[in-house]
Order: structure tokens, then sequence, then C-alpha cells
């Protein structure tokens, strides 16, 4: 489902580029991370995809049938990283920690508004990605999990040590509400590594300049409280991967590829 999703947006994220590229299946690209910059010391690692728990408060609109949401995915760990590795995990136990603040809004395209079976187009999604040392409990990030009856939940309150590695806007995304009132949210953004966030995800030079993010709850993830007029989407998985817009040459090229490829098809249908 995630690189078929991928694959999809990839192509959408080209088309706005003002290009045009057949759906292929999309790679999962890796990347180098250096940890120095939290004064972790371990050897540079490559990972494919950073995961975690996501929290999000949605304010909900239903007479304009749209949903604002605000929360945080808190990473647990680097996935792909060497052979057989099932991730580096993250938070205290690895000197450091890493996570991604997010704030979207949703439009209806189908079904009811907020009963299984709705889906919904991302209008708009701004993600920035953190990290910090983790340096004891009482100087580490706080993080107030989504409650549907606190307007202020949802939220990360910074250290002084908070570091911003990294920001992405949307490009394309697509959210649904399933029959077990379970919810997922997926979207290809833009993305640029800040000054800090160059020391840290240290490869390739330049970096992705497309970021994806998911975040899935496959049961009750959808809490919602009609007094409040808010919703509470907690213990959801969330990740975030990179990959980039093809050149402009390298989609010209793949566009003759192609076409040489139909022909020679064509040629050899005749004989």
């Amino acid at each position: 489902m995630k690189f078929a999703f991928k694959a999809a947006v990839l192509s959408a994220a080209v088309a706005v580029a003002g290009f045009a590229m057949p759906a292929l299946a999309a790679p999962t690209p890796s990347f180098t991370v250096n940890t120095s910059l939290f004064g972790y010391a371990t050897p540079n690692f490559t990972s494919n995809f950073i995961n975690g728990s996501a929290s999000t408060l949605v304010t909900l609109n239903s007479g304009a049938v749209t949903q604002a949401g605000t929360g945080y995915i808190n990473f647990t760990s680097f996935q792909g990283v060497g052979a057989g590795d099932s991730g580096l995990n993250l938070g205290n136990n690895s000197g450091y920690a890493v996570w991604a603040e997010y704030s979207y809004t949703l439009s209806i395209t189908s079904g009811t508004y907020g009963a299984a079976g709705s889906t919904y187009n991302v209008t708009a999604l701004n993600i920035a990605l953190y990290g910090e040392v983790s340096n004891g409990v009482a100087n580490n990030s706080v993080f107030t999990a989504a409650d549907n009856t606190n307007p202020n939940s949802g939220t990360v309150v910074h250290s002084a040590d908070t570091v911003l590695l990294g920001t992405g806007q949307s490009v394309v995304g697509v959210s649904s509400l399933n029959a077990l009132a379970g919810t997922s949210l997926n979207a290809t953004m833009n993305f640029a590594l800040t000054g800090a966030g160059k020391t840290f995800f240290v490869d390739p030079i330049p970096f992705y300049d497309l970021a994806f993010s998911s975040f899935t709850n496959t049961t009750n993830g959808f809490d919602a409280n009609s007094a409040t007029g808010l919703a509470a989407v907690n213990n959801a998985s969330g990740g975030v991967d990179f990959n980039r817009v093809p050149e402009p040459t390298s989609v010209a090229l793949l566009g003759l590829g192609l076409v040489a490829l139909a022909a020679s098809r064509r040629r050899r249908s005749v004989k």
C-alpha cells in the first residue's frame, strides 16, 4: 500500500512541477544520518524510513465539511539500519530525540462527513522536523497527547536545546475514515533542510526535495466529542521518508525511451 501510494503521489508531484511521468513503482531511497549534532557518539548510519507514534487534535466543522488538525509524530526508530537490523531506537535510551510537528486541513470528497467510508483531500499540510539532546526529563521537550476536551493538546513545548532540522509543505494528499473508526492520512510534501539539518542528514547532497508522510490508526482511532467540536487521534503510527522530483532532463529521457519502446513493439506486431 505504501509503495503504491508513493508511486501515485510522486507522479502527481512531477505533474505539479510541469512534467509528465507514468505511474511507476517508487523506490524507497536511503539517507545517511550523523548524530554528532546532538553530541551522540555513534558512526554514521543509513536508513530509509523514520517511524513513531502520532497524536493529532482535530477541529471539526461539519457545516463546511472540513477538518483542521494539529499534532506530532514522536519518532521511535530509524528503519532499514544495516542488514537484519530492526531500526535504531530513539529517545532517552539513544541520547537524542527526533520528532515532527504538523498542521493540516482536509475537505470531504466522498461519503458522509465524519462517518465511516468518508474520504478527504488534504488541502494544506505543513510539517517541521525537530531534534534535541535527551538530557533528563526536566530538560526535554514536553509532549501533550491529543485530548478532545482540551483545545491546547496535541502539542509540543520545546526545550532550550531543540533544533529545527527541516520543513515541508504539502503537494498532494488523501485521508479516510474506515468502518472501525480507524483513520489514515498520506501526503507528499516539498521538503528542505535547515543549516542544522544538513549536518544531521548528511547524504545525499543535495538532500531529497520531497518528503512522504503517513499517519494510520486501524481501529477506534477517531474519538470525537460533539460538545467541544474536537476529536483526538492517538496511538496512531506515523512515519516519514524521502524522495525527489526527477530532473527535467531525466523525465525527458524517460519519455523518449518509452516512445522508442512503443515504436519497437509496433514494428514487431506488424511483422
